[in-house]
């Protein structure tokens, strides 16, 4: 049995970054992965690193996960170990890459070179894939053939199918070896790059290779064709499998509602039950999609134009909720202070608790969002989260290496001592041992209080907005200047991914200057009441919705109902 030391390390790495920087994991669907056997996990892939570390860490039964990395990551000795220690397989790049196709040189004899190697690395690859799998191994896969954000599953690639395949051919005629399973993966994140957001994860039912034995081995079948006729079925059902289990739209439109929609009917989105997000979200999605809701704009515009100056505003629906409950208030400021006065008390109190530990985790929160803006691209939110995880995790990892250092210092002056303090090994031993246990201790104490605080915070910067939007005086921005503000930014085209769905889509709403908050406050109080009287009449006056609305008011969903108005005119509200 090979230990993979390095492979069981980046699996602890990946525990604390998942079980730190996400505050909720659910993992259902364990009992579709069996505790041995070979199986292929066909996972969604839209977070970069963070989905491999949540694979790693909460694969069923703690079995050790193989995954496909870039063959570039092997190049350089280091790298090389490191990879084969964790168990990883090189592929190369992704077909779609249109660099891949550039870098062929166009001469013949260089184009056979470039066919040949190809299929060289493609032999290698599913050779050390069916190694794995012959020795009961588990082997992750993204079928999407790279990460990205957006709206739906765009494309599936048909390595997983051909992994399977090669395998079950290999095995022909040997006693006793298992059939491979292919097991489709959800991996659904409430804001992949939201700090304490949530992770739930889903298992689905496994595709058995062994019903399309008969087919692929069918005698009097060229074997090629029958294998190519067997992969794509089989990649289609893979497709089917994670289209089923994931949250799918027409258009980043409808994702954008969808997800103010949530954010609405529940105030606070950790009151949603992970097990339900993801039905809930695609129900929502059928439900808002070309739905009118008087005048010309439809309940997806009003929610998407909402989310919008929010994204713009830099304020979040649940604090401006918590703050003002009432949509159609005349006045903001009064009700929002009355409202920061009352849970002053026990945030001051939540606070004061907090902070021993705050101290402790610190140079995360310094180090993390400086990564983030060093290294990730603006424009790709899949990225964000693995620097802003890694990069925090290395700044309290400072802290707990100033934390050896002055309990070495500690013993040194006598402050305490144990059996065996007296040999360098035993106060090296004891002073770890310490230090373990009061991190251990602190970042506990951190993870049991940080939420509650972190939602104090985001209250506190909302408010401070809300005070400078009513000291200030208002200016009206111009329909043509406040149009750019009513659509939210769409993510960029992944490079890697060629699909239908991205085909003939409109342009991109160009991204609007950065402008002060103060002067969007108006608007955005405006097209929050106007979301939620849409999205109440919506739910109200739609013919089939009623098990859904029952569904979701039984899980903490309260649906809005607007009673009043407010006229807004040249920057000022009237009564």
């Amino acid at each position: 049995m090979e230990l993979k030391l390095v492979y069981r390390f980046l699996r602890q790495v990946s525990d604390w970054v998942v079980d730190n920087y996400y505050s909720e994991v659910v993992v259902e669907g364990e009992e579709n992965v069996p505790i041995h056997g070979p199986i292929i996990i066909a996972s969604t892939h839209h977070n970069e690193m963070i989905d491999i570390a949540a694979l790693a860490a909460k694969l069923p039964h703690r079995r050790h996960l193989a995954f496909w990395a870039k063959a570039s990551m092997f190049k350089n000795p280091l790298g090389r170990a490191v990879m084969t220690s964790s168990g990883a397989i090189p592929v190369r790049r992704n077909p779609n890459n249109a660099a891949n196709a550039d870098a062929k040189v166009k001469d013949g004899a260089s184009t056979a070179l470039s066919t040949e190697e190809e299929l060289a690395a493609r032999a290698s690859l599913f050779r050390e894939t069916t190694l794995v799998l012959k020795n009961d191994g588990v082997v992750g896969i993204f079928p999407e053939g790279t990460s990205c954000t957006g709206w739906r599953v765009f494309q599936t690639m048909p390595g997983a199918a051909w992994a399977a395949l090669e395998y079950t051919r290999a095995i022909q005629g040997e006693e006793g070896a298992q059939g491979v399973k292919i097991v489709p993966v959800a991996i659904t994140y409430t804001d992949k790059s939201e700090y304490l957001s949530r992770i739930h994860i889903r298992y689905g039912e496994p595709i058995r290779l062994d019903d399309y034995v008969d087919e692929l081995l069918a005698k009097g079948t060229d074997p090629n064709v029958a294998a190519k006729s067997v992969a794509s079925k089989v990649t289609a059902e893979i497709e089917a499998r994670l289209v089923q289990i994931t949250v799918n739209a027409p258009d980043w439109e409808a994702i954008c509602a969808t997800k103010t929609a949530t954010q609405i009917l529940w105030t606070d989105e950790d009151r949603i039950p992970l097990g339900k997000w993801v039905d809930f979200n695609q129900r929502f999605v059928a439900l808002l999609d070309d739905s009118l809701s008087g005048g010309d704009l439809s309940v997806k515009d009003r929610l998407c134009k909402y989310n919008a100056l929010l994204h713009y505003s830099g304020i979040e629906h649940r604090a401006l909720a918590s703050l003002l409950p009432s949509p159609t208030s005349t006045s903001v400021l009064a009700p929002a202070t009355v409202s920061m006065l009352t849970r002053l008390p026990l945030a001051v109190l939540k606070f004061t608790l907090f902070f021993p530990s705050l101290l402790f985790v610190l140079p995360g929160y310094f180090t993390g969002p400086l990564a983030k803006r060093l290294l990730a691209k603006p424009e790709e939110e899949e990225g964000f989260s693995q620097f802003k995880a890694i990069a925090g995790g290395l700044g309290v990892g400072a802290n707990i290496a100033l934390l050896f250092g002055a309990l070495w210092r500690f013993q040194d002056a006598g402050y305490y001592a144990g059996a065996g303090a007296s040999h360098k090994l035993g106060r090296i031993a004891q002073t770890l041992g310490v230090t373990y246990l009061g991190a251990t201790l602190l970042m506990r104490w951190h993870n049991l209080l940080v939420k509650g605080n972190y939602k104090n915070l985001k209250l506190l910067q909302t408010y401070w907005k809300i005070l400078r939007f009513s000291a200030s005086r208002s200016v009206a921005l111009d329909a043509s200047q406040l149009e750019s503000y009513k659509k939210p930014p769409h993510p960029v085209v992944n490079p890697f991914i060629k699909s239908k769905y991205l085909s003939d889509l409109p342009p991109h709403p160009p991204h609007p200057p950065a402008n002060s908050s103060k002067k969007l406050l108006a608007y955005l109080f405006d097209a929050r009441r106007d979301a939620e009287a849409a999205l109440g009449r919506h739910l109200d006056e739609s013919t089939g919705n009623g098990g859904l609305r029952r569904v979701m008011e039984k899980a903490g969903a309260k649906v809005p109902v607007i009673k009043g108005q407010r006229v807004f005119v040249n920057g000022n509200y009237l009564a």
